[in-house]
């Protein structure tokens, strides 16, 4: 199991330009020491993916039980310390472990998880490799379960769970599934367009018309869930004009976004993020 790992993470630290989560994750933790510095390093390295509601848990936990104190040293410690990646099996089989290494050589345990934590992150074999790799094991996963997924994802979309039927089929589009499930997406996003040109619109014209900071505030964040080619373009282009003194007001960065929001639509992915 350490070989195959060990290959298949060469072949993507090779490939891999960037990090990005194809599918959601959530992570947990166990024993960890300073997990707000692996958040940092995650949002730092801009890692999409990583959602508290999905249902693909990886628990992060640090094992130092081999980190000993040297016979007749009192602040010298020393051994094999290990970062455990466990992901969670939804089929009942046992969870799928891997694991990070690191020699340590410190005065005392504290330092040892310390000196665990940098290696963690910053070695090519840490932090974004493990990700990459849980993220094809699960590509693995969703081919095999292909059916299922396919049919529960129909099942979101029946019951109008627009967010869960596109994440469910975006899953496995590239599976042997793939043409129905690109169709359930085309579906969800067509569904979901009407359903912005229908109800949220509305709402938007409401707050923009107000001329009340706050409720332009809110007209302006509804607009970032405007979908790409939507029936109500020439719509959602008047009310742009309608907020553009309040665009033009805002951070360059927020007011370049919203801008190139209504000139080309958000993407699906962001707009299900919400």
């Amino acid at each position: 199991m350490k070989k195959q790992f060990a290959i298949l993470a060469l072949f993507i630290i090779a490939s891999l330009q960037a990090v990005s989560q194809k599918h959601a994750i959530r992570l947990e933790f166990s024993d960890v020491y300073d997990q707000e510095r692996i958040w940092t390093e995650i949002q730092r390295t801009g890692l999409t993916g990583i959602d508290p509601t999905s249902d693909n848990e990886v628990r992060i936990s640090y094992d130092l039980s081999r980190v000993h104190q040297l016979e007749g040293m009192t602040n010298s410690f020393s051994g094999n310390a290990k970062v455990l990646i466990r992901l969670k099996n939804r089929s009942g089989k046992p969870d799928t472990t891997w694991s990070f290494s690191s020699h340590v050589k410190v005065k005392n345990k504290w330092d040892a998880y310390e000196k665990l934590t940098s290696d963690f992150l910053e070695d090519s074999k840490g932090l974004k490799n493990s990700l990459m790799v849980i993220n094809h094991t699960l590509d693995i996963f969703y081919s095999r379960n292909c059916t299922s997924v396919l049919a529960e994802a129909n099942e979101y979309f029946r019951r109008k769970n627009l967010k869960e039927a596109y994440a469910n089929a975006k899953k496995i589009e590239d599976g042997i599934c793939g043409k129905e499930a690109k169709n359930l997406i085309a579906q969800v996003e067509n569904t979901y367009s009407d359903e912005f040109c229908g109800e949220i619109l509305p709402r938007i014209k409401i707050l923009a018309s107000s001329g009340v900071a706050y409720q332009m505030e809110k007209a302006i964040e509804l607009l970032y869930r405007y979908p790409p080619k939507a029936k109500c373009n020439d719509e959602v282009q008047k009310v742009a004009k309608s907020v553009g003194d309040y665009i033009s007001k805002l951070p360059q960065k927020q007011s370049i976004e919203i801008n190139n929001i209504l000139s080309n639509g958000q993407s699906f992915n962001k707009i299900f993020e919400y």
